[in-house]
């Protein structure tokens, strides 16, 4: 097609195709470019079959897991056994583990980090899980735990069987393993993982989000009231929090409306019966011979190929 001051596009392919199969292809310049992300890993083997020809960029991913608890459920519904799990999970030196291997690398809180409103790295110090010193953390986990009266807790973590879920569920098993913790891991399909959201039939579940846009009420609306939002998947019933995110949302001024979220987010991590655990880095590798194209923090929006023309090759 033609649009008068665009490049001239006479077509393009888009082609459906397995991870493995898409690196195999960009490397092998058998395609120009993946729109989407991947991790690490892939990143450096197309670099290596690309050589110059790599054009790598990244960015903070408006994407997350989160760890969810269903609150119906014992121990569950006791505020200390959440706390406790949450306070045994070391998001710091996770992230620089994850970052190597996975998509999962930023910390951060309920606003994506790096984005106008988050939480700088000395505020998210002050919550539950993102204290430095994990080994004061994990003390006052177990503490909880035998306060809550399930020193030896067993459960199990409901997951997708795809990456960078199971690795983010195999290391969350391995942090709270350090607290005396066993659990099942659940590896499910897609179609089961949302039947369990949706039900209730679960006790612990990675759980993931990944908003279109980067306002904090369109973020945020997973961790209030479900009886108010149907992506809040925890079965929470908390008016001070759902308070605190209509407050926010209607706040003119953006330092009072930053200094809401941060309350938001206290509230939040003091209930802990949803929290992120990491948010997702976006890797885009492509052919330098594909000009022109930005890239966004969201794989939803700004997809159009309107403004991209090809360099002869």
């Amino acid at each position: 097609y033609f649009r008068q001051g665009q490049p001239y596009l006479d077509g393009f392919r888009a082609i459906t195709m397995t991870p493995s199969a898409m690196v195999n292809a960009l490397s092998g310049r058998q395609i120009l470019a993946e729109f989407r992300g991947v991790s690490p890993v892939e990143r450096d083997r197309i670099q290596r079959g690309l050589g110059e020809d790599a054009l790598v960029r990244t960015d903070n991913w408006l994407a997350l897991l989160l760890c969810t608890f269903n609150v119906e459920r014992p121990p569950f519904n006791d505020v200390r056994v959440r706390r406790a799990l949450n306070l045994a999970i070391d998001r710091w030196g996770g992230s620089q583990a994850l970052s190597r291997i996975s998509t999962m690398g930023p910390v951060g809180g309920a606003v994506r980090p790096g984005s106008d409103l988050s939480a700088t790295r000395e505020e998210m110090q002050r919550w539950p899980g993102y204290r430095p010193d994990m080994p004061a953390n994990r003390a006052e986990a177990r503490r909880l735990l035998q306060e809550a009266g399930v020193p030896n807790l067993r459960f199990t973590l409901t997951n997708r069987s795809i990456a960078p879920y199971v690795t983010t569920g195999v290391f969350l098993i391995d942090q709270w393993r350090q607290i005396g913790v066993q659990v099942e891991h659940a590896q499910v399909e897609l179609a089961a993982w949302y039947q369990a959201q949706g039900s209730g039939s679960f006790e612990a579940m990675v759980d993931a989000e990944a908003p279109y846009n980067d306002d904090p009420s369109t973020i945020m609306a997973k961790y209030i009231s479900a009886d108010r939002s149907p992506i809040s998947r925890s079965r929470i019933i908390d008016r001070d929090l759902d308070r605190l995110f209509d407050l926010q949302r209607e706040a003119v001024d953006p330092a009072r409306r930053r200094a809401l979220i941060r309350e938001f987010e206290e509230r939040m991590f003091d209930l802990s019966f949803s929290f992120p655990i990491l948010w997702w880095q976006r890797i885009l590798v492509m052919n330098r011979r594909v000009r022109n194209y930005t890239m966004s923090p969201s794989h939803m929006v700004y997809q159009s190929l309107a403004d991209i023309w090809l360099a002869p090759g």
